[in-house]
């Protein structure tokens, strides 16, 4: 088979993986794509979601619908998607076509260089060499630039490697390692090449006439990617076309070839033979050519910067309802606390009030880091506890419900109708409780008795609420929380 023909496969599918599978969140080191925007919401989101699929232990199936639900991945993912598309694929082959998961391996497990790609090739040695052997960590080559002399029938073979959006003949390594240089991955193809031979999906050969039966990949993307295949494969019949007819380019500088003088003729030869060295990675001009830097650079940061704008303005509107419920709080005071400025209740509320107040009042060009759910979390629950504090003596032990001293501030929480705040949809933090204890047919005492439970759990002393040492710290708190949700980067996400 040519390598036009490989490569057609290979490019297609690079293009479908890379289409359904847009964010690789391990490229943010320097020089890489995603390093300027590591600490969006898009980059975090993906980022747990690729954690929860590398950490779980469902089939492959299942890893593959997570993949591609979330569009994350990173080369193993990718790899594992170009797979099964390619065995479930059933191409019109008459020989022999080898797909086989490679990788580079650096000596660890663990290590972060080790890469995973795919082979397109029609050498049955290694082929042979892959089927034969069930361990793990076998070697292939010593490295990517003696793999094509390692093993026969490799002329042809094209590297599939979707982590770099990029499919490329194995013999055009050089502009594949630059390709990788451009995206400032270049490292992870420095080691050896090996395979895995525990693994059951690590090699196949594309001809053959039924499907796979696995069906693991969805119908939409196996028909999105027959049409991208049939593209390359029409793009390649107009190529080949070209190439056979294709005339001498004479530069303008060159003169007319009207013949006249016998040197003419020897200058004409000249430019034949000229044109006929021009490298296959240039001569090939537009056919299976890898998307341009810019442009993946560009369509993936359009959609990460208008989801992080989408993202600052749900949290915007979530820091200032919680604003406005503490505010409910304050005003819910005694007019005994609300009159000396020194209570310590009132201004730790007041605190907590001000460190929200401050983080959405900057202007949006100052704004480079706003609160986070985990950071309303912290205000919530110091805000409600702080409310329950009252001052006085210490409770007597077992003291009964109707005795029970009450306040205001911790009142409001259940005798306020509250509106549906756009904070309650952070996991934790819905006011359901308070509207159900609200609305119950208890008694003041013990609605006030559940509140307590609800806010600090069923574990709880009462006279809690009055020890000196308890009320001090919540009141510290916060001041801690206001300093901390300031300046303490796991609080926040920066703005982008």
């Amino acid at each position: 088979m040519d390598v036009n023909e490989l490569l057609a496969i290979g490019s297609a599918l690079t293009t479908v993986a890379r289409l359904h599978i847009k964010y690789s969140v391990n490229m943010v080191s320097e020089r890489q794509l995603l390093r300027s925007k590591r600490n969006t919401y898009m980059y975090h989101e993906k980022f747990q979601h690729l954690d929860e699929l590398r950490k779980s232990t469902v089939q492959r199936p299942q890893k593959i619908a997570m993949a591609l639900e979330h569009s994350v991945g990173c080369c193993g993912e990718l790899c594992m998607i170009c797979y099964e598309i390619a065995d479930s694929y059933s191409f019109e082959l008459t020989e022999n076509l080898y797909i086989t998961n490679l990788y580079t391996y650096h000596g660890d497990p663990e290590s972060i260089f080790n890469h995973s790609f795919l082979l397109l090739h029609q050498s049955g040695t290694l082929n042979q060499r892959v089927v034969n052997s069930s361990l793990r960590d076998v070697p292939v080559s010593s490295s990517m630039h003696t793999l094509s002399r390692s093993y026969q029938g490799l002329d042809n073979a094209v590297i599939v490697d979707p982590w770099i959006y990029a499919a490329t003949p194995l013999s055009e390594l050089t502009a594949h390692i630059l390709r990788a240089e451009e995206l400032g991955v270049e490292e992870c193809y420095t080691a050896g090449v090996c395979f895995n031979g525990e693994k059951e999906y690590k090699h196949t050969n594309l001809n053959k006439d039924s499907f796979n039966s696995r069906a693991i990949i969805p119908m939409d993307i196996m028909e999105g990617f027959e049409k991208e295949y049939q593209l390359h494969l029409n793009s390649l019949s107009r190529y080949k076309l070209k190439t056979k007819n294709r005339s001498i380019h004479i530069p303008r500088n060159s003169g007319s070839f009207v013949k006249k003088w016998p040197h003419d003729d020897l200058k004409y030869d000249h430019l034949l033979e000229s044109q006929r060295l021009i490298p296959a990675s240039e001569s090939r001009g537009s056919f299976a050519k890898p998307r341009g830097y810019e442009s993946i650079r560009e369509s993936l940061f359009i959609e990460i910067d208008d989801y992080q704008r989408k993202k600052l303005n749900e949290q915007t509107r979530k820091i200032h309802e919680m604003q406005l419920f503490i505010n409910d709080m304050i005003n819910s005071a005694s007019s005994c606390m609300k009159r000396f400025e020194s209570s310590k209740k009132v201004s730790a509320l007041i605190e907590l009030r001000s460190c929200l107040a401050e983080n959405i009042r900057r202007k949006p060009g100052e704004r480079h880091k706003i609160i986070s759910d985990d950071g309303l979390k912290l205000v919530f629950e110091a805000a409600t506890k702080i409310a329950l504090c009252v001052r006085g003596k210490k409770f007597k032990q077992d003291i009964p419900l109707n005795k029970l001293q009450q306040t205001k501030t911790a009142l409001s929480l259940i005798r306020n109708d509250h509106r549906r705040y756009a904070f309650e949809s952070i996991d934790g933090l819905s006011l359901d409780d308070f509207r159900q204890i609200r609305n119950s047919n208890e008694g003041k005492s013990e609605k006030y008795h559940r509140l307590i439970r609800h806010i600090y759990g069923g574990d709880f002393s009462i006279d809690l609420l009055q020890e000196p040492d308890h009320k001090a710290y919540w009141y510290s708190q916060a001041k801690v929380i206001y300093d901390g949700l300031k300046r303490k980067p796991r609080y926040t996400f920066a703005q982008q």
